[in-house]
């Protein structure tokens, strides 16, 4: 929710000039999720299963203004109206459900590395056969490695609506542009940014928050959710 809001503003901040009415839709959305995230802080209260359903509420109604918002710097022609999962039926969604697939293969090697075990979660409850800590860490980095990689290929026109296809079932990414996708998402996270006062990369971060879980575990501190403003 964090990285949301602060994505919003960053989009908002680059349009203040060449189109103001945007730019304050988009600053009207972060404060939406602000407001989300003042209920959010408001929570409290043990085991998390009492808590779940609260927060998971808060969470899609902010995921319905983020997406709101990002509809709007997206090329009409791509037909982007809403989020959608397995079966996305519009390229921008068939990007974005990609993208978060080669996350999961980072984040599950970052969880391996740290000696953690992938199928027990926190937030994402417990099912047979799900890796629910790897969803829940990737929630940290959707937005600073997946989504902004995608925007970026979408609005320099890099990835245009003719590199899909459709099948009955979903829209298809050809090979060209999957590459492309492939190619921006494994430079993000060779990104380098300042982040507790370190310069790192956005791969040794993910690693570093998944090692930071590990001692939490041990009693070794507090563990803190990676987000950028």
């Amino acid at each position: 929710m964090e990285n949301q809001r602060g994505l919003l503003r960053s989009l908002a901040k680059s349009r203040q000039k060449s189109n103001s009415e945007l730019s304050e839709f988009l600053l009207q959305k972060r404060e939406n999720i602000s407001f989300d995230l003042k209920k959010l802080k408001k929570l409290e209260g043990k085991p998390i299963e009492k808590l779940r359903g609260s927060i998971m509420g808060l969470e899609g109604h902010t995921a319905v203004e983020y997406w709101r918002g990002i509809s709007e710097v997206i090329d009409p022609s791509f037909n982007f109206e809403k989020r959608s999962g397995r079966g996305a039926q519009d390229g921008f969604n068939a990007l974005l459900n990609y993208g978060y697939g080669v996350l999961k293969g980072e984040i599950w090697r970052a969880i391996h590395l740290s000696s953690l075990d992938p199928y027990a979660g926190y937030l994402h409850a417990d099912r047979w056969g799900r890796p629910s800590l790897v969803f829940d860490i990737m929630e940290e980095f959707r937005q600073q490695i997946v989504d902004r990689s995608v925007l970026l290929l979408v609005n320099r026109g890099q990835i245009k609506p003719d590199d899909f296809s459709e099948n009955e079932k979903m829209c298809l990414i050809n090979d060209n542009a999957r590459k492309k996708l492939i190619g921006q998402i494994l430079r993000r996270l060779d990104t380098r940014i300042m982040y507790n006062n370190k310069n790192s990369k956005f791969s040794s971060i993910i690693l570093g928050q998944t090692r930071n879980l590990a001692k939490f575990l041990n009693g070794d501190g507090d563990y803190n959710g990676f987000y950028l403003r």
